[in-house]
């Protein structure tokens, strides 16, 4: 797989969240994905997008959200086009927060979205937690 790594800080070695977005001509809806970030109450995550050969101007947005964001703890990976599938598995191999979550380039989540999480995360009892890391 030929990629290129981009890390845009270092941040918190251990977040508690890891978010990921795949790409793939996205360049038309990611703002909802860069939006529901900025706007997140919960900050103790990073960011990892892969851009998965776009032919579009997926890349160059990411760059330049990223650049205007340098608060957002964040991973950029470009690739030629490998398949979703490839980008979650390295993906996984990258994270470093506790917990995975999934947002691709159209999604959208509410400010306290990662806060609701972590909340629910808390609540869980000690040893079912340990089961599902």
């Amino acid at each position: 797989m030929n990629s290129d790594a981009y890390r845009e800080s270092s941040g918190n070695p251990s977040p508690f969240f890891t978010v990921f977005t795949p790409v793939y001509n996205g360049e038309k809806h990611l703002h909802r994905v860069f939006r529901s970030l900025k706007e997140q109450e919960f900050r103790d995550f990073e960011w990892i997008v892969i851009n998965d050969g776009s032919t579009d101007g997926s890349a160059g947005l990411i760059r330049a959200f990223l650049e205007e964001n340098r608060d957002i703890n964040a991973i950029f990976l470009e690739q030629s086009n490998s398949g979703k599938h490839l980008s979650w598995n390295r993906a996984v191999e990258l994270a470093r927060g506790k917990l995975f979550v999934p947002a691709d380039a159209d999604d959208f989540f509410f400010p306290d979205t990662l806060s609701f999480f972590y909340e629910k995360w808390n609540n869980l009892p000690v040893a079912d937690r340990s089961r599902l890391t």
